[in-house]
């Protein structure tokens, strides 16, 4: 770890509204040690131990547009403030210790989290590993900045889900509504087989056991208090089902795609967003909406 960014963090006494407490940051800089260092990832402050290269520079292409990406996909108003960072670690290992110092993470198999200015990853092997969690956990950033208050759980979590599954282009512009995949070598017995594994497996993966019954539904989703998103048994699904719900009310229908975004607007200044309320505000009934929304998920 760089000197500077020992002195950097040991010298903060007060962390400005949103950006990271002074101990949080402290403790990430323990844990990069001896390699870790301070720059930045498009608007965000970044601390990582992870090598500069082809992985460093394709996330700093995507950040750099992501607070565009997100305006435009979700009209929300979120600039990224002074302070906030990512933390970034090479080393799985230092993740999970980084992320045991949290209660609400400390039981959970994560690969990033977010929380008081913070977001934290673990880097994959390539970047196509990497960016879906990275986008996933600055979106969550954004989106802490547009709420005034804790945004519903479906939200936060749908609206990150929905561009961290995107693929992007060279220029890391986000190929909105896209599904990226990553084809990859694994052992099997005595040979290798290659599999594909990312966002679009993992919708795949959704979709059947949603056709066969096992699905939250949406009335529990959509709970302002909901444990779906943080139990370790039903976390996945409720992420995947809240990702392809704000697919589905922002595809095929310009119109309720507006209404949608109008209702995320006024869910910023605290207006209810149970399934009643999205249903009311996107000009539907509840039992419609679901049946539109299931019907949607077994087309993807």
């Amino acid at each position: 770890m760089t000197p500077g960014l020992f002195l950097l963090v040991a010298g903060l006494e007060e962390a400005p509204a949103h950006a990271p407490s002074p101990a949080r940051l402290e403790r990430a800089a323990t844990l990069l040690r001896p390699v870790g260092r301070e720059a930045t990832l498009g608007p965000w402050r970044l601390l990582t131990d992870v090598a500069d290269g082809p992985l460093l520079e394709q996330l700093g292409h995507v950040a750099a547009r992501l607070p565009e990406s997100y305006r435009a996909r979700f009209g929300l108003d979120a600039e990224p403030r002074a302070g906030e960072a990512l933390v970034l670690f090479a080393r799985d290992a230092s993740y999970r210790a980084f992320a045991a110092d949290t209660t609400e993470f400390k039981t959970l198999a994560t690969l990033g989290h977010t929380g008081g200015g913070l977001a934290a990853a673990v880097a994959g092997t390539a970047p196509e590993e990497t960016r879906p969690i990275v986008v996933h956990e600055l979106a969550h950033l954004l989106t802490h900045e547009a709420f005034a208050r804790p945004p519903p759980p479906w939200i936060d979590e749908g609206l990150s889900e929905d561009l961290a599954w995107c693929r992007a282009d060279a220029e890391g512009r986000l190929l909105i509504g896209s599904f990226d995949a990553v084809t990859t070598a694994r052992p099997l017995g005595d040979g290798i087989v290659r599999i594909t594994v990312g966002p679009r497996a993992t919708a795949d993966e959704f979709r059947e056991r949603a056709r066969t019954g096992r699905r939250p539904a949406l009335p529990a989703l959509l709970a302002p208090v909901t444990r779906l998103f943080s139990d370790a048994g039903t976390r996945r699904d409720a992420y995947t089902a809240a990702g392809l719900l704000v697919r589905f009310l922002l595809a095929g229908d310009p119109a309720r795609a507006e209404r949608f975004r109008v209702f995320l607007r006024a869910a910023t200044l605290g207006a209810p967003a149970g399934l009643d309320d999205l249903a009311a505000a996107v000009g539907a009934d509840a039992k419609s909406l679901e049946k539109a929304y299931w019907s949607f998920v077994q087309r993807q």
